[in-house]
């Protein structure tokens, strides 16, 4: 059965993936945009991972380019966030769709770089490759470490022993939410098993610990809230600016902080164990087609409430390594779009090739 569940993904993928148009609307300047479109590049790592076929690596290259050549300084962009020229990728879309001055973000920042460092890690792992393709992975480390760095100062370490926080834009005594300080931790990730950097694992280790103490156990799942601070962030104030309590974790931003704990669990980081693997994995199943209607609609929110549009908690659909039923579910996914029958396929196969049956 997992044979065929690879073959067929696989020959899925390779027909979506290996169509030119893929890369039509990847080369432009905004960054919350190539935030986004990340997905096919992040979908070829995955495929990559499962097949071990640099095929896919050598298709990411031009993804990396495209993101490479688009960040703000290549072309002097003042950032209305620092008020000055930075090595970042600018996005001219906020909360609730509202349109602002282009500036750079942590999330997106912590999306486009943890990807750009993971291509780097993996083309280094295939000596062969590396050799002729130093040059764009000297470059992806740079400018992440670079678009990274501009973020020292929000890192905060604190409050408790062993942790760490992001520290929010318009409220430096508050941690960002969870999800974003998740892609900025993904990064540090990725650059510490890119370049062997302690510091930078430190950084992930503590932040993943951060997350996990806020998280609780409910039956034998785990739920989380959007954000860890009492207040959400500046634009969800009331007019008198008193506290707006923080909602529980919506599926869309869940997806982000599991793939960081999966990382981490890959990565050998102790403190994220099989236990929270499995809590995690439950979590995620109690999320998925919550009406009974077999549409494969998700809960809007990690408790299994709501229902939310579309299937984008796709993107963390690795996590069905930890559950059998779980990955039998995602074989069955009706996937209209490109961009998640990517994500569907390219799971599919690293769940095939690589199957961790623990609940």
């Amino acid at each position: 059965m997992l044979q065929e569940q690879f073959d067929i993904a696989k020959a899925s993928y390779d027909r979506l993936m290996f169509a030119p148009y893929l890369f039509e609307g990847l080369f432009q300047r905004d960054g919350h945009d190539l935030a986004w479109q990340i997905r096919p590049l992040r979908t070829l790592l995955v495929a990559y991972e499962a097949t071990g076929e640099v095929k896919y690596l050598i298709r990411a290259q031009g993804y990396v380019e495209a993101i490479l050549a688009n960040r703000s300084d290549k072309w002097g962009m003042i950032d209305a966030g620092f008020g000055a020229v930075v090595p970042g990728w600018y996005s001219i879309w906020a909360s609730g769709g509202r349109t602002v001055p282009p500036q750079t973000y942590v999330n997106d920042t912590g999306h486009i770089t943890g990807a750009l460092l993971k291509f780097a890690y993996l083309v280094k792992s295939v000596s062969d490759l590396y050799a002729t393709r130093k040059s764009i992975v000297n470059r992806c480390i740079k400018s992440s470490a670079e678009a990274l760095d501009l973020w020292d100062e929000h890192f905060i370490v604190g409050p408790a022993d062993g942790e760490a926080h992001i520290g929010a834009h318009h409220q430096p005594d508050y941690p960002m939410p969870i999800n974003v300080m998740a892609a900025l931790a993904r990064a540090y990730l990725f650059l510490s098993l890119a370049t062997g950097s302690i510091p930078h694992r430190d950084r992930a280790t503590r932040l993943a610990r951060f997350t996990i103490r806020r998280m609780k156990r409910v039956d034998d799942h785990l739920e989380w809230n959007y954000s860890p601070s009492e207040r959400v962030n500046h634009e969800q104030y009331t007019a008198d600016k008193n506290p707006v309590p923080t909602p529980i974790e919506d599926t869309t931003h869940m997806v982000v902080t599991m793939e960081f704990l999966i990382e981490c669990w890959r990565a050998g980081i102790k403190l994220v164990t099989d236990e929270i693997m499995a809590g995690l994995a439950k979590t995620y199943t109690n999320c998925l087609d919550v009406d009974g209607n077999g549409d494969d609609r998700f809960s809007h929110d990690v408790d299994g409430s709501g229902l939310a549009t579309g299937i984008k908690p796709l993107q963390a659909s690795r996590i069905a390594w930890f559950h059998p039923k779980l990955n039998e579910r995602l074989r069955e996914l009706d996937v209209p779009k490109e961009a998640d029958r990517l994500d569907r396929d390219s799971h599919l196969m690293a769940t095939a090739s690589k199957p961790i049956k623990f609940v």
